[in-house]
Order: structure tokens, then C-alpha cells, then sequence
């Protein structure tokens, strides 16, 4: 119920985040091992270890910026961008972040520029998304956005060294309108991919575009062990073992 009063204005987001900030600050002590505070320390880890201080990140599914924050503390010298559908989300990335080097859409990211729906989940509105898939009518609101591809968004940004994807079920449309980006930069990947959202068909597909781009695919949560994932185990990782949170990276920094 308090994520819902928090969500509903800038006000309330600028108390969320600092909710947010709290509660990951004691959980590192009390609970790092548990899967929705571990995600966001390994990202940390992964961050320092294999990223330089001048690099450039994209968050696609920034929502409050707790992932941006990560990149931006270690990337002091780098640009960076968040990409957030939810218009109040959106708003509140703008101000929270309007002294640092830091561009904000206000987009859903796809394959392709056009319009689409964006089915807004009051009670829940990290789950909202483009796509309708396991959201109960009556959940949800629709919300007419506009969508377009990173290649196309991003063609004034000259360096993108991170990518992280968080957008409940539209990772392959935006791997898929990545695919300029993911060929000239090789960015570090960072994967969200849930069963929930995806069907096996979207699986394989995710992991042939990585696996053709020369992107070797572990879980992020056993990082700094990179055991790397055939497409089987990709497969059983996501479908079977509810493994969601991956990191993909080039085999020439193994």
C-alpha cells in the first residue's frame, strides 16, 4: 500500500528512493544473499571490476534509478541514460537527476519507432509493461506511449559501454532494435529475463542474438563465478530454475 502512495507523484518517489537506499544499505549486512538485494550488489561488483571510470551506461527500465546510481558512483567520468515508460517515473528520474550527467526518455524501447500500450499497473508499477502477457485485466490501466529502438535513439551518443534491460517481457524487441548498438560497442550486458514474461520461442531468440554477437551469458547472481550458459542452459536457468538476473560479456574479457 505505501509503494502505491509513494508512486503517485515525484514527492512521494523522492521518499521512495531514499526508502530504497535504506533498506539496500542495511540488507547488505542482514540479507545480501537474498535474490532482490543480491541482483543489485553483484551488479555493483560486476560494475567494479569490469568497468572503467569513464564509461557510458544505458538503463533501459531505469524506474527509480537504483541501478543507475551503481554506474553512475563508478563511471564519475562517463554519460549516461535512462530510459523509463512510466511518465511519473520518468518525471521523477528528471529532477532526482538533473545535476548529473544523465539523459532521460520518457519511452518505451522496442524494435521499431511506433506507438504502442503500456498496460500500468497501479498497486505494482515495477510490472507494468508493453506487454499484456500474465497481467489480469482489471489490474491494469492502459496508457498510450511512444516506442522506439535504441538504434535509433541513441545515435548522437558516441560511446555506450553498459546496457542494462529490465522491461518485464520486451527484452528481445529491445535486443532486437539494439542490434547497431550491440555491433559497433560490445557493451557489458546486463539481462533481466523472467519466465513470467517470456515464452521459449523469446528465449532462444535472446540468446541467439547475444551468442551471435560473439556474448557469453552467465548468472549474475553467482558472479564472480562465470559459468557460461549453452542455450539449453539458458533455457532451464530461466524456464526451470527461475534464474532471471544474467550478465553477458564478450569472451575476449573472460
Amino acid at each position: 500500500m505505501l509503494k502505491v502512495i509513494l508512486s503517485k507523484n515525484i514527492i512521494g518517489l523522492y521518499t521512495f528512493k531514499y526508502i530504497t537506499r535504506l533498506r539496500l544499505f542495511i540488507n547488505k549486512y542482514r540479507a545480501p544473499k537474498e535474490i532482490s538485494n543480491a541482483r543489485f550488489y553483484k551488479t555493483k561488483e560486476a560494475i567494479e571490476d569490469l568497468v572503467a571510470s569513464n564509461a557510458s551506461c544505458v538503463d533501459v527500465g531505469a524506474s527509480k534509478g537504483d541501478m543507475l546510481d551503481f554506474f553512475i558512483a563508478h563511471c564519475k567520468h562517463g554519460h549516461h541514460v535512462a530510459v523509463e515508460v512510466i511518465p511519473v517515473y520518468s518525471q521523477f528520474l528528471e529532477s532526482f537527476y538533473k545535476h548529473k550527467n544523465v539523459s532521460v526518455y520518457n519511452l518505451a524501447v522496442s524494435n521499431s519507432k511506433k506507438q504502442e500500450t503500456l498496460f500500468f499497473i497501479a498497486n505494482e508499477p515495477g510490472t507494468s509493461g508493453i506487454t499484456q502477457t500474465n497481467k489480469v485485466e482489471g489490474d491494469y490501466s492502459k496508457i498510450a506511449v511512444e516506442s522506439d529502438s535504441l538504434d535509433n535513439m541513441l545515435t548522437i551518443h558516441k560511446k555506450i559501454d553498459v546496457l542494462k534491460i529490465s522491461c518485464i517481457g520486451n527484452e528481445l524487441k529491445v535486443l532486437q532494435g539494439a542490434k547497431d548498438i550491440i555491433k559497433k560497442h560490445k557493451p557489458l550486458i546486463f539481462l533481466e529475463c523472467t519466465k513470467i514474461h517470456n515464452t521459449p520461442q523469446a528465449v532462444s531468440e535472446i540468446f541467439e542474438i547475444l551468442d551471435k554477437n560473439g556474448y557469453k551469458i552467465s548468472s549474475l547472481i553467482d558472479y564472480p563465478r562465470i559459468d557460461i550458459l549453452s542455450e539449453d542452459g539458458f533455457h532451464e536457468a530461466i524456464l526451470k530454475l527461475k534464474t532471471y538476473h544474467f550478465i553477458a560479456t564478450q569472451a575476449t574479457i573472460l
